[in-house]
């Protein structure tokens, strides 16, 4: 796996799983983005696959509404509706990446040097804060 985490994975790996790790990864992202305001515990011992049937186009696609959704993330994946609701609501923090989702233009750690640029390939208008900012994006499309 190619990321900019994989350095800090690989001097770790005899002491986490990369499950355990991509999990703290988020647990960091929330509990900084947020100041600390969303108080989430944190628990080790998830155990990393040794193989994965399901393709990389696993993600349901966000043209095709609560449907893709349902099929993926509770028929699939067997999560319940609140946990799709919780995994989508991640959106609140971080970029848009063209390769997975479609959306967004293409850019690099050089080309984003403002405010408006950060913006530019955000799912909301705050990326670096953990707020409700995405769904009320969703209702606000939706409803108007």
């Amino acid at each position: 796996m190619d990321s900019l985490f994989e350095p800090i994975f690989q001097k770790y790996c005899d002491s986490i799983s990369r499950a355990d790790f991509w999990a703290l990864l988020g647990w960091l992202s929330i509990n900084l983005s947020s100041s600390g305001a969303i108080p989430i515990s944190f628990q080790y011992g998830r155990k990393d696959a040794v193989t994965c049937s399901v393709p990389r186009t696993r993600l349901p696609d966000a043209q095709l509404g609560r449907g893709a959704i349902n099929q993926v993330f509770i028929a699939q994946m067997g999560l319940t509706l609140t946990d799709a609701v919780t995994l989508i609501g991640a959106h609140t923090i971080g970029h848009v990446h063209p390769a997975a989702s479609g959306y967004g233009t293409a850019a690099t750690p050089t080309t984003v040097t403002t405010t408006a640029d950060l913006q530019t390939n955000a799912w909301d208008t705050t990326p670096q804060t953990f707020d409700n900012r995405y769904f009320r994006g969703l209702i606000s499309t939706v409803l108007y």
